[in-house]
């Protein structure tokens, strides 16, 4: 009698913590946890990093918002007019280790945007505030990628490493671009991006289309590659190590 009982109660507990844990995981399915929002100063410069997904976006007033179901799986440092978020590699305790975390940020500006720099596979989309902006620098390293939906600098200026990428998707414009890509990196303005000149830096296997620049100049080397259009004006040494440049359409 003892031991059925025993062995009565165990199933009883188990059955009850299997319970427990579907509850827990059909909750956390049907209600997303609310997001958090931290209200931020005026930024010079934001940085993330850690495979994270990132929005850049206008609106009244600068804030970011962080959305995942683990508080744990980012961190956040507010330096004043500098921010640090990096998302944290763990593991969901309810799906036994397989899946990491998700987190998805979206920065909200009212003015002007920071300087960026992404690492790490991020993958961010920005899309600023229609006012024309001074200077604009952004890097990207490890595999992370950034689409720019539309903009107008005065300069704008773009350092790419380790196998990342640069997307313009609108049309966007600049007096200046200073481009400097290596290791396998790739830029894609097309004629979606207008520039008076342009001064880059292309290596190592490394692609740029530039075919909106009116006036090219800078170096290619190590297998790097670049576009421009036919009329383009084209200072650009080769470097010993090959390069090439590409005339086209457009």
């Amino acid at each position: 009698m003892h031991r059925a009982h025993m062995t009565s109660l165990l199933l009883s507990t188990t059955f009850l913590l299997a319970s427990l844990v579907g509850s827990a995981v059909m909750a956390s399915e049907a209600e997303p946890p609310m997001p958090l929002v931290f209200p931020l100063e005026e930024l010079s410069l934001a940085k993330f990093s850690g495979g994270l997904t990132l929005r850049v976006k206008c609106g009244s007033q600068n804030e970011l918002m962080i959305e995942t179901s683990s508080e744990k799986a980012f961190s956040f440092k507010d330096k004043g007019d500098e921010i640090v978020v990096k998302r944290k590699s763990i593991r969901k305790l309810l799906s036994l280790g397989k899946d990491d975390v998700d987190v998805r940020a979206t920065l909200t500006v009212s003015g002007e945007l920071p300087d960026l720099n992404l690492g790490t596979g991020v993958n961010a989309s920005i899309a600023p505030c229609d006012a024309p902006q001074s200077i604009f620098k952004v890097k990207i390293g490890t595999g992370s990628n950034m689409v720019l939906a539309r903009g107008a600098f005065d300069t704008l200026e773009v350092d790419a490493n380790t196998g990342s990428s640069f997307e313009v998707d609108a049309r966007t414009t600049t007096n200046q671009l200073f481009l400097d890509l290596d290791a396998g990196s790739t830029f894609f303005g097309g004629p979606q991006l207008e520039a008076r000149s342009a001064r880059v830096q292309v290596s190592t296997g490394s692609t740029a289309n530039i075919c909106g620049a009116e006036t090219v100049t800078g170096k290619v080397s190590t297998g790097g590659d670049i576009r421009v259009k036919k009329t383009a004006n084209v200072e650009v040494d080769k470097g010993v190590t090959g390069g090439s440049i590409r005339r086209s359409s457009c």
